[in-house]
């Protein structure tokens, strides 16, 4: 830069200014600050030739106006908006198609069999845009009896293909399904109900598929059935089988059918059957299945079934009889109690021989007489015999029962006498082969108790044996003595 003549000294004029408006000395400290400063703004005036330069001649430039720098940041505010309004809105359009929830619900998880419920199907639509073309299926446990839904469904069974056609649905918006119906089962049957939503979210091709389910159990039939029948029983022994059905305290089932279900290949005859009725409840054979009946309008105060049988032949060491009990509506047949007896068939290999004063056969006997009497028995069969019970009938009345002495101390009851493992321990097992004999005595009675109405004097003696501790009499020759008449 070319050197400038005549130049004002600014440093100069500066510093005499100021210390001609302050003439008071300075101390050290800040004379020395001032000519700092004197020399920071030397600097900044001088050109690079180190002359001071004139300030006068700078060119002046005009700066923008507020019109200007208005519409600019206006424009800057435009363009930001329309770039975020045009990605939030494509963000928002956006759908994975994933975002329909799909629940169900039941007001009860645990129920007696036949107690109703509902079951709440809920649907929502957590998508920004519509879902269409929704349909809803359901499938109810094979053991539920659908009462009612709502809205009805398009296509309705009792359990399967139950499907509701919804058509679309509007973002965020949420639909419900309620089906109240029962469960019908046995004690601890569980129910499982499945549920499946198909869609298209809106501006797609491909259907998206929801699914949910819940489990039901049933903890208890609502029912007291009990079921009586013999352990065991010897061939053509007649025997019943007794059942009594009656409510329980909650119970929602009044009408049952039993059905009695024996093996392809068994030796069991049933002979009849006899039942009990009360003014509202009652019992019903079928005319078509004659192991088949029907109980209906079931009260708590019970209702008792016998059905009577014998085992015929012996075709299994065992015979099983099965009872199924079911609930019956629409022709849907639901079982809901199950019972099993088992019977252990006995052939009648126990030989019982009936001797009277040293004699199998008939004789003559006078009044006052003492008659003894001798039960020998022996098991002949190929296997041993438990619980075995004897008894020994007198008929008519022309012994005198107070003179009866037996060491076995059997039970007198009537016109009998039995022996059970309590009076004999060595019928509690009858071994193969074993024998043993049972000895009393009993005497005639006098003439003079005779009464004159009775013409025929006999006295009709035999024994009997059974197994199980039953202290009965069957009409089965197989378990019978020989007979022998004293007159």
């Amino acid at each position: 830069m070319p050197k400038q003549k005549n130049q004002p000294n600014i440093v100069s004029d500066i510093s005499e200014t100021h210390h001609e408006t302050q003439p008071r000395a300075y101390p050290d400290a800040e004379a020395e600050r001032i000519d700092e400063v004197d020399e920071s703004l030397s600097e900044i005036y001088q050109d690079d030739d180190g002359n001071i330069v004139d300030v006068s001649k700078f060119e002046k430039i005009k700066g923008r106006g507020f019109l200007f720098w208005f519409f600019t940041t206006a424009l800057m505010i435009l363009l930001f908006g329309g770039c975020g309004w045009y990605y939030y809105n494509k963000a928002n359009q956006r759908s994975s198609g994933d975002e329909l929830e799909l629940s169900i619900s039941a007001d009860r998880l645990d129920v007696t069999a036949g107690q109703e419920f509902t079951y709440t199907i809920r649907y929502k639509n957590m998508e920004r845009v519509e879902a269409e073309k929704i349909e809803l299926k359901a499938a109810f446990p094979e053991n539920f009896i659908l009462i009612e839904a709502s809205p009805q469904p398009k296509i309705s069974s009792s359990s399967q293909n139950n499907v509701w056609e919804i058509g679309r649905l509007l973002p965020f918006a949420s639909g419900e399904i309620k089906a109240r119906g029962k469960l019908i089962g046995k004690k601890g049957d569980k129910g499982i109900v499945y549920t499946e939503l198909r869609y298209y979210p809106k501006n797609f091709s491909s259907e998206f598929r929801k699914s949910a389910s819940l489990e039901s159990v049933i903890i208890g039939n609502g029912l007291d059935i009990s079921v009586e029948a013999y352990s065991n029983l010897l061939v053509g022994e007649e025997s019943s089988i007794s059942i009594t059905l009656k409510n329980a305290e909650e119970s929602y089932l009044d009408n049952l059918r039993m059905n009695l279900i024996l093996p392809e290949v068994s030796g069991i005859e049933i002979v009849n059957s006899t039942g009990s009725s009360t003014d509202s409840a009652s019992i019903e054979r079928s005319a078509i299945n004659p192991l088949e009946w029907n109980f209906k309008k079931l009260t708590h105060d019970g209702i008792i079934l016998k059905i009577p049988f014998k085992i015929a032949e012996k075709k299994k060491d065992k015979e099983e009889i099965k009872y199924e009990f079911s609930y019956v509506e629409n022709g849907r047949i639901l079982p809901v109690f199950t019972h099993i007896s088992e019977i252990e068939v006995v052939k009648s290999d126990l030989n019982l021989s009936l001797v009277i004063n040293g004699s199998r056969d008939d004789q003559g006997v006078n009044f006052k007489d003492t008659l003894h009497y001798s039960i020998n028995y022996s098991n002949k069969g190929d296997r041993e015999m438990s619980n075995v019970v004897i008894m020994a009938v007198i008929e008519n009345d022309f012994v005198d029962w107070s003179t009866l002495k037996d060491e076995n101390k059997g039970r007198q009851k009537d016109n009998m006498i039995t022996w059970t493992k309590e009076e004999i321990p060595a019928l509690a097992t009858v071994a193969i082969g074993q024998e043993g004999a049972i000895d009393f005595s009993i005497q005639v009675i006098g003439q003079e108790e005779i009464s004159t109405a009775k013409k025929i004097f006999e006295i009709k003696s035999y024994a009997y044996f059974n197994i199980g501790n039953k202290e009965e009499i069957k009409q089965s020759e197989d378990s019978k003595s020989n007979v022998v008449v004293n007159k």
